[in-house]
């Protein structure tokens, strides 16, 4: 049942990728009530979906007498997929999917029994041949990077993008963290807030419903680490609960929480009410206190302008493919000059109509690419709007965990090599507004 669904969810997505329409793993997946099965069906397709370059090229090697097309080239992706790329049992595998070849019609069983078991024997070779970042990697990406971080970090950066993601959580109290490290059988990351976790089930997870953590990849933790260092700065000897901050775009809302958590008076915006949704039951279950309102925020003015505004702009999310690794196979070089054209205009409109003159902003994307938050940065640079508050100063850098990740113009930069484990990659900067700081 899990690997039918799996191989055909897989022929649906790929029919949506031939047509450009959207999918969702999770709605292909909604249908499978066992939870051991669903996780199943939705690693296979993950994993097909992760090494869907590999999967190709060695597809091609295989079966050089034509081209596979529909349910079955969708059933040799995933049993491929399973046998090179997950610990699941071969024989499992070879055997699932035979049935599966002769249920769709009787005289695939033998050619599908022969393309896995060949694959199944030739692994390392065929693996040892082929270069996963190359096939792997939209090139448009690549080059991008490569102007950027030059080939040998771009090489480790995207390679590293290409692994599972790890589990992250977020404590609510920071003090407790050698008791969470016990607890969810996890390791210490430097912020020592953030812990990297064994389990994959989060909802079976201890103190789950308890709210004490939250999931969060620890590089998205480092904006308002990075953040809270300047408010230090701009706010001396002010109380976070008397400094108001707004969160823009702020679903799912992870980076609220922090700010929630550290006391600040928050106000999450977003333009999606299911999210948002979420977003307050995540706020609830940990008992955290911020402000919510769903609105469009490229016209949304509210009343009173803040204190700070932490503004996480919607991006290519090509930082997180290890999470969402369909990502590779949907995003199009054609759509970044309208997404960065689109950060920009958000980045003035939230200066000029969420943020006090002299209150500081914090810019960021989960994007790999330097067009998303070092271009961006650039670009700003000697704005009539503000200033770019440069963080290689000595106020800024009396952590090393955080000043590794400074860039040399001044602002901030992850790629997913650069901790062991991997993590998503994040680009960003901070703006102070022109205009006296408003004391308090």
């Amino acid at each position: 049942m899990p690997r039918e669904t799996a191989v055909k969810a897989l022929q649906h997505i790929y029919n949506c990728l031939s047509q450009d329409e959207p999918f969702s793993i999770e709605y292909q997946v909604r249908n499978i009530e066992n939870l051991s099965d669903k996780a199943l069906a939705r690693n296979i397709i993950a994993t097909t979906l992760r090494h869907n370059g590999e999967i190709n090229a060695i597809i091609k090697i295989l079966c050089k007498q034509g081209k596979q097309q529909g349910i079955v080239l969708a059933l040799l992706r995933a049993g491929i997929a399973q046998l090179l790329f997950t610990d699941i049992a071969e024989y499992a595998v070879i055997n699932e999917s035979v049935k599966l070849a002769k249920k769709i019609n009787p005289r695939l069983g033998g050619f599908v029994n022969g393309v896995l078991r060949n694959s199944q024997r030739k692994k390392v070779e065929l693996l040892a041949e082929i270069d996963r970042v190359k096939v792997s990697i939209p090139k448009w990406i690549y080059n991008a990077c490569v102007n950027k971080y030059g080939k040998e970090t771009t090489y480790k950066a995207l390679e590293a993008s290409l692994q599972p993601a790890s589990i992250d959580v977020t404590l609510k109290n920071p003090q407790d963290m050698e008791k969470y490290v016990d607890l969810l059988e996890g390791v210490a990351l430097p912020s020592n807030r953030s812990v990297r976790v064994k389990s994959t089930n989060v909802y079976n997870m201890p103190e789950y419903e308890d709210g004490t953590w939250w999931i969060q990849d620890f590089s998205a933790t480092l904006p308002v680490n990075i953040m809270e260092k300047v408010i230090k700065e701009y706010y001396p000897n002010i109380q976070n609960k008397d400094i108001s901050v707004a969160d823009i775009c702020c679903a799912p809302g992870g980076k609220t929480m922090q700010l929630a958590s550290l006391g600040f008076d928050v106000v999450g915006f977003d333009n999606s009410e299911y999210r948002l949704d979420i977003m307050n039951e995540n706020l609830q279950r940990t008992k955290t206190e911020a402000k919510t309102v769903c609105c469009d925020v490229f016209i949304h003015q509210p009343k009173e302008k803040f204190d700070v505004v932490l503004l996480d702009a919607p991006c290519s999310a090509t930082g997180t493919i290890r999470r969402h690794p369909e990502s590779l196979l949907t995003k199009k070089n054609l759509d970044m000059e309208i997404m960065v054209a689109r950060q920009y205009k958000l980045l003035k409109y939230a200066l000029k109509h969420y943020l006090k003159p002299g209150g500081i902003l914090l810019f960021c994307t989960c994007s790999i690419l330097p067009e998303e938050a070092e271009y961006i940065q650039k670009r700003f640079t000697g704005s009539m709007l503000g200033k770019i508050i440069n963080l290689n100063q000595p106020a800024y850098c009396d952590e090393e965990y955080l000043t590794k990740y400074y860039t040399p113009e001044g602002g901030f930069r992850t790629l997913p090599h650069m901790i062991d484990g991997g993590m998503d990659a994040f680009g960003g900067f901070i703006v102070q507004k022109h205009g006296n700081l408003q004391k308090k």
